[in-house]
């Protein structure tokens, strides 16, 4: 009986975590990396505006975690590079600037290089 009553509550404690960190993940508010450098070339073409004014990538790189909820991340910002169809084309990692977002994905700050 005493075996079968901890096996009860083992069994119980076990849904009850599951189903807990379930929703503790769907509930995240914070963007996803695509929307992150999305927000980050809008940052920087306010912030650096006689930077650069082609085409911009960006690659997202995680620098920390949050106590509750989300992740302190960084966009690094780089130029598009255009090669034609005939010929080599060079590979230049040039970078252009850098946002850094907050646990809640709001911009923290602006690199211009």
């Amino acid at each position: 009986m005493k075996k079968r009553f901890v096996y009860s509550v083992f069994v119980l404690l076990m849904l009850l975590g599951l189903s807990l960190s379930a929703s503790a993940q769907g509930n995240s508010q914070y963007p996803n990396d695509n929307a992150l450098v999305g927000r980050a070339i809008g940052a920087f073409r306010s912030q650096c505006p006689q930077n650069y004014t082609g085409q911009i990538s960006g690659g997202v790189e995680t620098l920390g975690i949050c106590f509750v909820d989300g992740f302190i991340k960084r966009v690094n910002l780089f130029p598009v590079v255009h090669c034609p169809n005939s010929g080599p084309c060079p590979y230049l990692v040039i970078l252009l600037g850098s946002v850094d977002f907050d646990c809640e994905g709001n911009v923290i700050g602006v690199n211009c290089n």
